[in-house]
This record gives C-alpha cells, structure tokens and sequence, in this order.
C-alpha cells in the first residue's frame, strides 16, 4: 500500500503524457471519424498505461533504497517475495544465492536457501545456465586460474553472507548447494561458505531439526573419499544428475559421464550414506532419439535405484 501510495504522483505524470501524445496521434488519423477516434483514444490509454501503471504499483525504488537493511528488512516486511543474495560482479563472481520463503499452516515461520555454484566440466547441449566450463579432466582444477576464480567467487560469496547481518538467527528447512556442478568446488570452499551460512557465532542462519541440506553431483566428478568429506561438511542429500542410462543419449546431450559412472555413484551414495540414503535423480525427456518406450524403459530403471 505504501508503494502504491508512494508512486501515484509519477504514475499520474506519465498518464498525462500519454494522453497527450495518443491525442495528437488520433488527431492525425482522418480517415477515422472523431467518434471513433475518441474511443480508440481510449482503448489505446488503457493497453499502453496498464503496465506502468502495474510496474510502479509492484516495485518502488524509492522506498527499497530507503531501507537500511535490504536483505533483512525484505526477509521479514515483504515476506511473499523471493530474496536473491547476488555475488558482486566486480568480484569477479559468477552466480547467486537465493533465498527463498516457504510457509505452511501450523508451522513456524522458515525459509529455503539457495547458493549457485558455477562450475562444470563443459556445457552440455540443452544448458543456458549460469556456469564457467573448467575441462573435462578433473585435474584441471589444480590449475592456478581456476584456483583464481574460485578464490575470488568465494570471496564474494562470504561477503554477500556477511551482509545479511541479522540480529537473530533465521531458521532454515533447507539448504541447496546447486549449478553448475557444485561436486566440482574444492572441499574447503563448500567448508568456508557452509560454515559462514550455519556455523560462525556471526551465522545469520540456523538449519532446524531434520532440515534437508542438498548439493547437486554429477557422476564421475568425485570419488569416494571425496563424498565421504561432503558428508562430514554436513550435506544429507545428493541431487544426482544422471540425466540418463543411454550412452547415446548422454552423448547428444554432451554430458561427460558414461552409464557405468552411474551405478558406481549410486553405490558409492549408499556406502557412504547408508542403504537409506536420502538422494534424487535428475533425468531429462524429449531428447532427439528419445522413444516414449526408451523413456518408460528410463522411468523403470530410475525407480529400480530407489532414489
């Protein structure tokens, strides 16, 4: 209400405007009579003013600039809006973290986080994502412009965390690690971000009893050491991208793992997280070369893993 209130002069202003140059518009039109005129004058007033009108209703930058706290005072005042916590691009970051409010009946007030990580061995064939290809070969992330990137996406990352400063700990269900191929990022850099999100006596975060905290993995980016780490920085659900079990397939996609990579992760998820273990799997539908009984032959498959 106050926005809508805040705008109605500068709505106004553009109204007049507009009425006054759809006039001399009509004016010039002499193939149509004034009666006529008036009406399209009318009907064209309404198409070309309702968006604006509608835009300034929505969103005021005077009154989000006048807010000390963004990212605090939007969190609790406007709580049916998502709040995006961007990396500074001057940081040399690539992504966004998110934070997104959920809300049911008979249940306390918490919310959803999402943090972007960018990396990925190569664009596959469907991907507009926000990613940064680092190479196939896993070795490459030793390299010191990669180490540069991350280096400098974390920093960015830790700040925008540090820029909440919230006064008291907001609760969290879940907590969502994706890409990108967050299974790419060094150990120590999903160590620092979780830590600054939950663990610090600054956190502006809590994560609530049986809270969900996700990271998406690709097979073949880690091995078994390497997942047992991730369960130790306190990631209990694997979002798998497997996409699919056809190594044709996979290969138009222009995905980099092979379906044997497949049933290795899988049995390393449930080494490591028990035969319970709490994990999805991401496939993909209307592929070139995809039959309807190839992809109930998929489906079949996917549930046979009981993901």
């Amino acid at each position: 209400q106050r926005a809508r209130a805040d705008n109605r002069p500068a709505a106004g202003f553009l109204f007049l405007v507009l009425c006054v140059w759809l006039l001399v518009e009509v004016q010039s039109c002499y193939f149509v009579t004034m009666a006529t005129s008036s009406i399209h004058f009318l009907i064209l007033a309404w198409i070309h003013l309702a968006p604006v009108c509608l835009t300034f209703v929505v969103y005021s930058p005077t009154q989000h600039r006048a807010q000390s706290s963004p990212h605090l005072s939007r969190l609790h005042q406007q709580t049916s809006q998502d709040i995006g916590i961007g990396a500074k691009a001057n940081e040399g970051a690539i992504g966004t973290t998110k934070l997104a409010q959920h809300t049911r009946q008979d249940e306390e007030q918490s919310y959803g986080i999402y943090v972007h990580i960018p990396y990925c061995r190569r664009r596959c064939s469907y991907c507009d994502f926000a990613i940064v290809p680092i190479g196939a070969n896993l070795s490459d992330r030793g390299k010191s412009g990669f180490e540069t990137m991350d280096n400098a996406y974390r920093r960015a990352l830790l700040q925008e965390i540090d820029s909440i400063g919230a006064k008291e700990k907001i609760k969290l269900r879940s907590i969502y690690f994706g890409g990108g191929t967050p299974s790419l990022a060094p150990l120590d850099t999903l160590q620092q971000v979780m830590t600054a999100l939950l663990h610090d006596d600054d956190s502006p975060f809590v994560l609530q009893r049986g809270g969900e905290c996700t990271i998406e993995m690709d097979p073949g980016t880690f091995d078994l050491s390497h997942l047992q780490s991730i369960k130790r920085i306190g990631f209990n659900r694997i979002s798998l991208g497997v996409q699919s079990f056809d190594d044709s397939l996979l290969e138009i996609m222009g995905r980099v793992h092979k379906s044997e990579d497949v049933y290795a992760t899988v049995e390393m998820i449930r080494k490591v997280f028990g035969g319970d273990a709490n994990y999805s799997i991401d496939l993909i539908s209307g592929t070139p070369g995809l039959s309807l009984a190839k992809w109930a032959e998929t489906l079949s498959e996917a549930t046979r893993l009981q993901p």
